[in-house]
């Protein structure tokens, strides 16, 4: 394979111009103005692109996995500061009671399976190998919320 030139010849020109000391002519090369100019556009325009704030649903396509409720419903966020140390005491890392109960089941970790109709389950990438309920009892899959597997305290 032949080897290419970077600029074409109609885009390079020769100029010669005197050394401030006036006595010295040094060539130089050039790009045409023209060529110079799309570079500069077309490196602007990247960077545009690759600047831009992604949008939630972008940030969440990217950071989940398919489901139902990324469709189903507007999601946002909102900033949260808490105090995550192992000195402080939480409702979460006390001794049993029926307030503390209540404060998990409101986090959800008493949440059932339930079931996903298959309609759904093909549209989010669940594979058909996996363990369905026979159409006799409703069909479709168990499944459960993720979230309430990463609750560990």
């Amino acid at each position: 394979m032949a080897a290419r030139p970077l600029l074409q010849e109609s885009e390079l020109s020769f100029d010669c111009h005197n050394d401030k000391e006036g006595d010295v002519d040094h060539p130089v090369w050039s790009a045409n103005r023209s060529s110079e100019s799309r570079r500069l556009m077309l490196s602007i325009a990247f960077f545009s692109i690759s600047a831009r704030k992604p949008s939630i649903a972008a940030c969440l396509q990217q950071s989940s996995q398919p489901s139902p409720v990324l469709r189903d419903l507007e999601i946002t966020y909102h900033e949260q500061r808490f105090n995550g140390s192992l000195l402080k005491e939480t409702i979460y890392r006390q001794d049993a009671s029926p307030e503390v109960d209540a404060a998990w089941e409101e986090l959800g970790a008493n949440y059932r399976y339930f079931i996903l109709p298959e309609t759904v389950a093909h549209e989010i990438g669940v594979p058909k190998y996996h363990v369905r309920i026979n159409p006799k009892y409703g069909g479709g899959y168990p499944v459960s919320l993720e979230a309430t597997h990463q609750i560990h305290s």
